[in-house]
């Protein structure tokens, strides 16, 4: 898959014949550089109406963080430059924010890294929509720490 060779955030708009954002939407924010899997993941979730927005590495990730709070987290563990667990040390999330880990590597020391740090759940590449959906329904209805 081709990489996202720009690290701008990127806004997803909900086009014309998608249902309109509510205000009570859900806000996300994938920090991923698969520009593919970004596009997949911006329009399932938008048409479920939540507010996407994307992050091409870590960096710009813990940036966009700084100036929104998400209900959730979709990040990558593998991105050119810092990796998640940066994102993890060094991302001011707020307490009700969710992160879930995406990796193609199901390797057990690097997921128990970043559910150390915080993530409360993961997602194995490809990820499956229904599972996205069933992690999102699922996490929503729990506080964070339980």
């Amino acid at each position: 898959m081709k990489k996202n060779p720009d690290n701008a955030i990127e806004r997803a708009a909900v086009g014309s014949d998608l249902p309109p954002v509510r205000a009570a939407s859900k806000r996300i924010l994938i920090v991923d550089d698969d520009a593919p899997l970004l596009a997949e993941l911006v329009k399932i979730l938008t048409a479920r109406e939540y507010m996407v927005t994307c992050a091409g590495n870590a960096e710009i990730g813990a940036e966009a963080i700084r100036d929104q709070n998400y209900d959730f987290v979709l990040l990558d563990y593998r991105m050119p430059g810092k990796n998640g667990s940066w994102f993890m040390r060094h991302a001011s999330l707020a307490d009700k924010t969710k992160v879930l880990l995406l990796t193609a590597f199901a390797n057990r020391q690097l997921i128990d890294e970043v559910m150390k740090l915080g993530a409360s759940g993961y997602l194995v590449k490809p990820i499956d929509e229904d599972e996205l959906l069933q992690h999102l329904e699922f996490h929503s209805s729990r506080k964070t720490g339980e």
